[in-house]
């Protein structure tokens, strides 16, 4: 096998998150691909120039099952709005972390 075809065919890093206050079976966060966070740039801004619903959207492209099947599809980014803050806090924590985002983000939520 080449170096090219290790390198393609190395796959996503995923990192299983456990929130007991969901009452749901294991689900993961995986790191995200080159073109999702290509995306990003095309996301509505805020007035200030934030990235409207940054976090929920990240989350998305992040949530995976099991067989590492995306949980939500990008359209249904709203349904996290109204989860708890503290279980979203551990789940974005954990999905940054996978992904390299740090405390720096602002960077990213700005593009």
């Amino acid at each position: 096998m080449s170096l090219k075809d290790d390198i393609l065919n190395s796959g996503l890093k995923r990192e299983l998150v456990d929130v007991p206050q969901w009452g749901v079976g294991p689900f993961y966060v995986r790191q995200i691909t080159m073109y999702e966070r290509l995306t990003w740039s095309n996301w509505p801004k805020t007035e200030d120039g934030e990235k409207e619903n940054f976090l929920e959207r990240v989350l998305v492209q992040c949530l995976v099952d099991e067989a590492g099947d995306n949980i939500f599809q990008p359209e249904e980014y709203n349904l996290l709005i109204n989860q708890a803050d503290v279980v979203m806090g551990k789940v974005v924590a954990a999905a940054f972390k996978i992904n390299g985002i740090g405390n720096d983000s602002d960077a990213e939520k700005k593009d």
